[in-house]
């Protein structure tokens, strides 16, 4: 029977978590994925961000206070609040402390951890916890059909 090792794809994609949302989408745009991890000194995943990480951002920073009726000038709020929302770095959008695959898991283990925590992605770590590669939620169907 294969392992995660065996299946996960090599390379993640990583970027700071010092970034600006906005160079992370261009990041985003060359490599091909819509997340990256964010790894500490060590190289052990302490975030992972994607694409919906900076639509909720928008959300709760910009969209979820469009029909505030209190607003003087509503429009200048908006812009005002869209202004705040450019500043973001990766770090205030990216989920913290990702849940991780050893890479030295079954597939089924992995198919139960993706199942219970409705991931889509997750990084591979090897037995000192740093990041060797990531997981795809069809990577593991893929697995699976061959199983």
């Amino acid at each position: 029977m294969k392992t995660i090792k065996q299946i996960a794809r090599k390379n993640p994609p990583t970027i700071s978590g010092a970034a600006p949302l906005a160079e992370m989408m261009r990041f985003f745009e060359k490599c091909g994925e819509e997340f990256a991890l964010v790894l500490d000194n060590n190289g052990k995943p302490i975030g992972i961000v994607t694409d919906g990480d900076v639509l909720r951002a928008f959300y709760v920073r910009v969209a979820s206070h469009a029909g505030e009726k209190n607003s003087f000038d509503l429009e200048e709020a908006l812009r005002d609040r869209v202004q705040s929302f450019k500043t973001l770095k990766v770090e205030d959008a990216m989920t913290r402390r990702p849940k991780t695959v050893p890479e030295d898991s079954a597939i089924l283990q992995a198919a139960e951890l993706f199942r219970k925590n409705n991931l889509k992605r997750a990084p591979v770590v090897d037995a000192e916890g740093k990041a060797v590669g990531f997981l795809k939620r069809a990577d593991l169907a893929a697995a699976a059909l061959e199983f």
